[in-house]
């Protein structure tokens, strides 16, 4: 467990053109979708490629953040907790409250089938997570 004293490290970043996609050195991956993207499932299957590279045959905790205008497709919706998904908890951050309103309706009609829940910031993001169990 890193304490709030610790000094958090980028271990790994990957740049594309739909999401900055950082491994951190608490083991969490952080997704953060960019401006005006749309998330469909070819850009969903390039995500779950980087997600194994960084952390190959590992389930991990993640936080998904997103700028304004993010788009998901309705088949990356029903393909969002999967099999394959490497994820074993994460948390959304849901910084305004038209980003809480649009979270939870998502998470309502799409249950996920690990354990999630909505942050204002990414460090209470971070706090929870580090209490989940992998």
């Amino acid at each position: 467990m890193i304490l709030a004293s610790q000094q958090i490290i980028i271990v790994k970043e990957v740049n594309i053109p739909e999401a900055l996609i950082r491994l951190r050195s608490d083991g969490i991956i952080h997704v953060n979708y960019k401006k005006n993207v749309t998330i469909d499932i070819d850009s969903q299957q390039l995500m779950r490629e980087i997600y194994k590279d960084l952390a190959p045959g590992k389930k991990l905790h993640y936080i998904f953040s997103a700028a304004i205008g993010v788009t998901f497709t309705k088949e990356v919706r029903e393909n969002s907790s999967g099999p394959d998904s490497p994820i074993a908890s994460y948390a959304i951050i849901a910084n305004n409250l038209a980003y809480r309103i649009i979270a939870n309706f998502y998470l309502k009609v799409n249950k996920p089938k690990v354990p999630y829940k909505l942050f204002p910031t990414v460090e209470a993001a971070v706090e929870w997570l580090h209490t989940q169990v992998i």
